[in-house]
């Protein structure tokens, strides 16, 4: 669940998506936007989320949580899971690489693929209710009831039947002087629909047909296809799913080994060559060295992998100098482990980023606030410079708000009494001696009006002299 502040909320509001609300700092669970305030998107004291979004499957109105829409939802180097009908609670994980794209691809056309483990586990759940299926656990049968019924399989089966099998085995080889360890590439590709007659429960006829799909590969895409399917087979352990993803990793190598081979620093584990005999087939499944490598390996991944979405930027740095010098991980499980960490980076960046835009906006409110009241020019303009950290985008809502209040003040001001001109204090002049006084000022006017102003002076002494009758003073 991606936590959005309030500019994303509301932009994601706008687009008509459904948004969750809560207070920040509390365990409360998400809630409609109707159940608060009206001012949440002002304020720093919420945190917000989308809304699950359902899709409904079939005439039942089964409601499962809606599936990735498009290739842009995709998250680079995580993993996505899918419905698993084989074994519900074990859903199908895919990691978001360039290898597994046009896989991926078909995953969202078909509307199968999950950001979520319990997303895919809730779909293959409604797809067994969709077809009348039960979701309740069955009894298995007694392991002595099983050795028993294969005892009475093996007894109908003809004497001369069981010694034929031996026969083609020993002629196959024949045909096969130079290769021993590997099986010949048939023209055949990696699998096709004949191949599957029937649905095969034995783990080492499983592990037969499978190593056998991976040697007839002669492309990338073919060995990545099947991993997701041997993967998702229910009879299978997990070592044994261990043991042909590192047959697939030596294919990819063979294939590509421009791509695929580990850079200088990495350690390079080597595996001779397996060779799957009859004898080997009829003994359990056991664990070479460099599988007993992998699981480890898997262990400290697993280990490791929640560890990296609780650390810090600087621990991040840390445990990635560690995972490169560990010589128990294997390549691929170190590839894994920097798809984590940078998942890890690109939250804390976004956890960052949500803090300091928080704390931009509960600054920016405060200005505008202050803005608003301010008593004079000096006082606004002052407040631009509690902002030479932001941007010009972050400075504008502010220079706006600094600008009506100006705006305001220049209305409410006073209009200041200007002297009247020099003409007029000519032309009213009350005496004389007023009006010699003015004369010496017509002195530093320039030049080009100073004839102009010398004829308001020589008329203005004509009326002090006679007054406005013409008549001589007394």
């Amino acid at each position: 669940m991606d936590i959005l502040n309030a500019k994303q909320a509301f932009e994601a509001m706008s687009s008509g998506q459904a948004v969750l609300c809560r207070a920040v700092g509390q365990l409360l669970d998400f809630g409609e936007l109707s159940q608060f305030p009206a001012t949440v998107f002002f304020g720093a004291d919420y945190e917000f989320c989308l809304a699950p979004r359902f899709m409904t499957i079939g005439q039942l109105d089964l409601e499962v949580p809606e599936c990735i829409q498009g290739a842009d939802d995709l998250i680079n180097s995580a993993m996505h899971y899918a419905p698993n009908l084989l074994d519900v609670n074990r859903p199908i994980e895919i990691l978001s690489t360039t290898d597994n794209a046009n896989y991926l691809k078909r995953l969202i056309a078909s509307k199968l693929l999950h950001k979520t483990a319990d997303d895919a586990i809730a779909h293959a759940r409604a797809f067994i209710t969709l077809n009348g299926g039960s979701l309740d656990p069955i009894e298995v049968e007694a392991p002595a009831a099983i050795e028993s019924t294969i005892a009475e399989v093996n007894k109908s089966i003809p004497v001369e039947t069981a010694e034929e099998k031996p026969i083609r085995k020993r002629t196959r080889k024949a045909k096969e002087p130079v290769v021993e360890a590997e099986p010949t590439p048939k023209s055949n590709p990696a699998f096709t629909v004949e191949d599957v007659d029937a649905v095969e429960t034995d783990a080492n006829a499983i592990i037969e047909k499978f190593s056998a799909q991976i040697a007839n590969c002669t492309t990338t895409d073919a060995v990545l296809s099947l991993r997701p399917i041997f993967l998702a087979n229910g009879h299978l352990e997990r070592k044994q799913h261990q043991y042909l993803c590192k047959l697939t990793e030596d294919k990819l190598l063979e294939l590509d080994p421009k791509t695929y081979t580990p850079q200088s620093n990495i350690e390079i584990v080597s595996q001779e060559n397996v060779t799957i005999s009859e004898d080997k087939l009829n003994e359990n499944f056991s664990l070479s060295g460099d599988e007993e490598k992998s699981r480890i390996s898997a262990e400290i991944k697993q280990e490791l992998t929640y560890k990296i979405f609780q650390m810090s930027a600087e621990e991040l740095d840390a445990i990635t100098t560690e995972i490169h010098n560990n010589p128990k991980l294997i390549f691929t499980h170190k590839n894994h482990l920097d798809g984590h960490i940078e998942l890890r980076r690109k939250a804390l960046a976004k956890e960052a980023n949500a803090e300091a835009e928080r704390e931009y906006q509960t600054k920016l409110t405060d200005l505008i606030n202050r803005a608003s009241q301010a008593q004079s020019p000096a006082e606004a303009n002052a407040l631009v410079r509690y902002t030479n950290k932001w941007s010009a985008e972050q400075r504008q809502p502010l220079l706006q708000a600094i600008h009506k209040r100006l705006s305001e003040l220049s209305v409410d001001a006073q209009p200041i009494e200007q002297p009247p001109s020099l003409m007029v204090q000519i032309q009213n002049a009350p005496d004389l001696t007023t009006l010699d006084a003015l004369e010496i000022d017509v002195g530093s006017r320039h030049p080009d009006i100073q004839p102009k102003l010398m004829g308001y002076i020589r008329a203005r002494r004509f009326e002090l002299e006679n007054g406005p009758s013409g008549d001589a003073q007394q």
